[in-house]
């Protein structure tokens, strides 16, 4: 499987509100494979092999070039069977916007498969000479 490019990462969390994390990442051919991988660490079993046609859900394999401006979420009960777990995966031409919300416990245990079986890209940053010449023009 080849792994997936994490281009981004945050958290958005306030007071008195649901926080929080994001990822962006790069979509390959192995994108479903590897989502599948990730959902597994956080729920019971998987749903992502599974497209839900009329009042049915079949099993296909999905082509990640046919998920260009769609929307998937994936929610049930973590892997403990406790907590409220919801991903929604937003899907672009070349990336995917995935944004978690589960609890710290969880998200520490989905974020430490993340490591696994993902690459984090590095970003240039303002001290890179090639970013510099772009800040000067």
């Amino acid at each position: 499987m080849e792994k997936v490019k994490i281009l981004g990462t945050g958290n958005f969390q306030e007071k008195n509100q649901d926080s929080y994390n994001y990822l962006i990442v790069k979509k390959n051919k192995d994108f479903f494979e590897w989502l599948a991988d990730l959902l597994g660490e956080v729920f019971k079993t998987s749903e992502v092999d599974y497209d839900y046609v009329g009042k049915n859900y079949i099993k296909r394999k999905k082509n990640i070039k046919n998920f260009i401006d769609k929307h998937e979420n994936y929610y049930g009960n973590d892997i403990e069977g406790r907590n409220n777990v919801r991903i929604d995966v937003f899907y672009g031409k070349d990336k995917a916007f995935i944004v978690l919300n589960m609890s710290l416990k969880i998200r520490k245990k989905f974020m430490k498969k993340l490591d696994e079986i993902s690459v984090w890209v590095k970003t240039k940053t303002p001290s890179d000479p090639s970013v510099r010449k772009l800040i000067k023009k």
